[in-house]
């Protein structure tokens, strides 16, 4: 299995939103703080701690891959659909290196790459966001 640094920038963000957000919600609206000064928070470090734990037990597991895109690989995936910039630069990479996609975000759903994921979304019409 391969991760590449794109795969593990939205993981990390991922987990930190998570623990924003659920920090949030036990505060009072007078209280509540940007994600950003959230993050130099001791829950925030916390959390940037827990996940950078995390990365590092994947990288035991996995390999690193990724590739460098030129000009114009950048302008083959400025179009707009239902990928983020991020998720194109991951579908660019499975595409290009042959993989095959482990994922639940079915955003991906209308791409042409293989996926691998146990989402009913990516096999029914319930499809619901990942």
């Amino acid at each position: 299995m391969y991760i590449d640094n794109t795969v593990l920038s939205e993981f990390i963000n991922r987990i930190l939103r998570i623990e924003y957000e659920a920090k949030m919600r036990t505060l009072t609206a007078d209280n509540v703080v940007p994600f950003k000064k959230f993050r130099d928070t001791s829950e925030g470090e916390e959390a940037v701690e827990h996940a950078n734990s995390l990365v590092k037990n994947i990288l035991k597991y996995v390999m690193v891959d990724g590739e460098i895109m030129d000009k114009m690989d950048i302008q083959s995936i400025l179009i707009v659909d239902s990928l983020d910039y991020n998720d194109k630069v991951i579908e660019h990479l499975c595409e290009h290196k042959g993989y095959i996609l482990v994922t639940n975000d079915t955003d991906f759903k209308q791409s042409s790459i293989d996926i691998l994921s146990a989402h009913r979304g990516f096999y029914g019409n319930d499809a619901k966001d990942g």
